[in-house]
């Protein structure tokens, strides 16, 4: 049996990265995608009175709706060129948090998949320098290929410095100094 090259086991959410998510939804209906982003609180706060008057919105403008179907138009391959224009010119790394409902790491893996780069250090676990609750918590995964890193961090959702403030600083300072992300790998 051999091992997947990407070694990450799958997890569903409402949402993918673009464009790999819009070309899989494509292929399986012509229909509009339908995005949701809030859910009911939001949109009874946004349609509120005063919210609107706070907000400077005219009464002509129609109530502001949670979910909209929205024909997306694929444009250039979305940001993957800026990947590809960019390989061998200027190291990137490519964070997710690995709770994040908006950008999925399941979905950011998709396209990386289909830059179809070399791996230079497979997937592993990287500690929590600071963990809170003890040594030894998985601070994220992180994963190593020609011209692109990619992290995840654990316990992030869509806004990882937010949610997990000190693990993101671990893995920018880390990686923007060239050291290893977790400082056990070198021992």
């Amino acid at each position: 049996m051999t091992t997947p090259r990407r070694p990450f086991a799958p997890y569903k959410f409402t949402g993918d990265y673009a464009p790999w998510a819009f070309r899989q939804h494509k292929a399986k209906s012509q229909k509009p995608l339908r995005t949701c982003v809030g859910g009911d609180p939001l949109t009874s706060y946004f349609n509120n009175a005063l919210v609107r008057q706070a907000l400077h919105i005219p009464a002509k403008i129609q109530p502001w709706a949670d979910c909209s179907d929205i024909e997306y138009v694929e444009g250039r391959k979305g940001s993957q060129f800026v990947w590809e224009a960019l390989k061998g010119k200027v190291r990137m790394l490519k964070y997710s948090g690995d709770k994040d409902g908006n950008v999925p790491a399941f979905g950011t893996l998709g396209w990386i998949n289909a830059l179809n780069r070399k791996e230079l250090s497979p997937w592993r676990a990287w500690l929590d320098a600071e963990a809170t609750f003890g040594a030894n918590q998985v601070g994220g995964y992180f994963w190593q290929l020609d011209g692109l890193d990619f992290a995840t961090v654990h316990g992030a959702g869509h806004m990882v410095p937010l949610d997990q403030g000190k693990r993101a600083l671990q893995l920018f300072n880390n990686w923007m100094a060239g050291r290893d992300i977790d400082p056990n790998w070198s021992k």
